[in-house]
């Protein structure tokens, strides 16, 4: 247990803060619709994979969005405990963590694992002990195509690992300038990779720690920031809108340099955020709370799981659309199946934790 600090003292903008935020499951939806487009291009009957010169390294980009997106909620979550309840507990977090992420990604390695054993997938020891153990963002040699996305939930678990001590120890205001910190320093550090170190070090935690790190800070200053009149006007003018997808698009048009447009690409992905999660009721927030978009948004992590495994390019059964039916077929087993009851269950074990 960690004591509440004075300056969590709640306001009149954190009462109002929604535990469900609004168009945020379409958010999540566009991000894996990203993936999943980028992995189709250049399976049969889709796009060739020179569609992906033309539009950029969109997979990466759904990716991002999702650590945006992440480091938000997660901050979100743990401020809303600690003013509510007066402290953060991280047994209590680590178990919610851990029932939400393991199981179902275990029930994807497993399932690598047994097709592996049968001699019908190429994965070696190396690769399998890097995926379960949440590392293979560190590994070259050992990943391949069937576990190369796991490297973007290592990063997650990496994230999960430091940053709640981080927040409940040195409480909002110092942490305010520790993410600060941390996107300026992933942001250089990125660039230095570029030149100076091999090119797994793209997926390694310092290398894209700034779009978890702007999340971050949107969640400790958007009370502040809606305390302010002026601010509060132009997020729910049409300038709110239009200025963060404005700098989407044209980061993505312009692309180069990578290394240091990522960091401009998250800030605009949070602003994004911050307005459609404040303003659900415009024609983007209604498209993003439409039911088909939050019900994707819903399965997301199971589809970002299992669609690699069917959208190989080189596989005989990679054939669009079967591949993408198959891909949803069994995320939506695993969402249902496994996804939400460990959820639940993971839910009441945190519930039982009292603060000592």
């Amino acid at each position: 247990m960690l004591p509440a600090k004075a300056e969590f003292a709640p306001s009149a903008a954190d009462k109002a803060f929604p535990s469900r935020i609004p168009s945020l499951d379409g958010i999540r939806a566009v991000a894996i619709l990203l993936v999943v487009f980028a992995h189709l291009c250049g399976t049969r009957g889709f796009l060739p994979e020179a569609t992906l010169a033309y539009t950029g390294d969109l997979g990466r980009r759904g990716v991002q969005i999702f650590f945006v997106l992440s480091g938000f909620l997660i901050t979100s979550l743990l401020i809303s405990e600690l003013r509510g309840t007066g402290w953060i507990s991280l047994k209590a977090f680590y178990i919610r963590r851990a029932f939400r992420i393991m199981p179902a990604a275990y029930c994807y390695i497993g399932a690598m694992l047994v097709l592996t054993l049968l001699g019908v997938l190429p994965i070696s020891a190396r690769g399998m002990i890097a995926a379960s153990t949440y590392t293979i963002n560190y590994w070259g040699a050992g990943r391949t195509w069937y576990l190369g996305h796991l490297w973007s939930l290592s990063v997650e678990e990496q994230f999960y690992f430091a940053w709640p001590s981080v927040l409940a120890l040195l409480g909002a205001r110092i942490a305010r300038r520790v993410v600060v910190a941390a996107a300026v320093f992933g942001c250089c550090f990125r660039v230095v990779a570029k030149f100076c170190l091999p090119p797994q070090s793209i997926s390694w935690f310092p290398t894209v720690m700034d779009a978890l790190a702007v999340g971050c800070l949107l969640a400790l200053i958007r009370a502040d920031l809606e305390r302010s009149d002026r601010y509060r006007r132009y997020l729910h003018s049409a300038w709110g809108l239009v200025c963060p997808l404005a700098a989407i698009l044209g980061i993505q048009i312009v692309r180069r340099p990578d290394a240091l447009l990522s960091l401009p690409f998250s800030i605009a992905i949070a602003a994004l955020i911050h307005r459609v999660a404040s303003v659900p009721t415009d024609a983007l927030g209604r498209l993003l709370n439409a039911r088909p978009v939050a019900w994707v948004g819903t399965v997301s992590y199971s589809l970002y799981l299992w669609q690699q495994a069917f959208v190989f390019r080189d596989a005989p059964h990679s054939r669009f659309p079967l591949n993408l039916a198959l891909a949803l077929f069994v995320a939506v087993v695993s969402h249902y199946a496994i996804e939400r009851p460990l959820l639940r269950i993971g839910r009441r074990a945190s519930q039982r934790i009292k603060p000592l």
